[in-house]
């Protein structure tokens, strides 16, 4: 288990916790990624937290006080190391928090009709949130990545006959042939997926993991 897996388990435990929206989390592990690039010595945990701290400013309404996120991370960092960082990231960042996400993506096909109920729409965000966990997310785009997802989330959920149909094609200009890498990507992340994201989701709906076919 990786430095940077841990440090997204912690991470999604303090999602659940503050029960932030899924574009703060999402927002959250890709400007630590985009962090750790430049870095010779990373240290996944301040990193993290830093990261976590400046997507909920820029993605939530109201935050918590930030004393309750020093102790959830139980004295792994100072209040002034986080401060440091926060100023770091920013510079490394040029300032520039502005992303559309894979949740961002998605609550734009739900707005199309793409998303069928609620049910669905939360198994496209536990198969997105499944993928946090594996750096190869990033060898496919944010809209092969949601389309996958999409496409798995059907097959799951059992939507139609065939769960990629000529209008989701039409909609987002991707066949299923050109989506099956990323199909089979996401299909690996979700039966190794973590176990705080699983209980995260099923309380609110079953996923027949175990029933996804395979792609490739």
């Amino acid at each position: 288990m990786t430095e940077r897996y841990t440090t997204i388990r912690w991470l999604c435990e303090l999602h659940a916790y503050f029960r932030f929206a899924s574009e703060t989390l999402h927002l959250a592990v890709h400007l630590l990624d985009r962090y750790v690039e430049h870095q010779e010595k990373p240290d996944y945990i301040l990193w993290g937290a830093t990261a976590f701290w400046l997507a909920a400013k820029y993605e939530e309404v109201k935050l918590p006080h930030i004393k309750t996120l020093l102790r959830l991370a139980r004295g792994a960092f100072t209040l002034a190391q986080l401060k440091h960082c926060e100023l770091a990231q920013l510079k490394q960042l040029d300032y520039r928090l502005t992303l559309t996400t894979d949740v961002h993506t998605i609550e734009h096909y739900r707005r199309i009709g793409l998303l069928r109920d609620d049910t669905h729409r939360r198994l496209v965000y536990f198969i997105l949130e499944a993928s946090l966990f594996h750096p190869q997310r990033y060898h496919y785009t944010t809209l092969e990545r949601t389309c996958a997802a999409l496409y798995l989330a059907r097959s799951i959920h059992r939507l139609q006959t065939h769960p990629w149909s000529v209008a989701c094609a039409i909609v987002t200009g991707l066949r299923i042939r050109a989506l099956r890498p990323a199909i089979s990507f996401l299909h690996g992340a979700v039966k190794q997926c973590s176990s705080v994201v699983r209980q995260k989701y099923e309380r609110v709906a079953t996923l027949p993991v175990p029933r996804l076919p395979k792609y490739m």
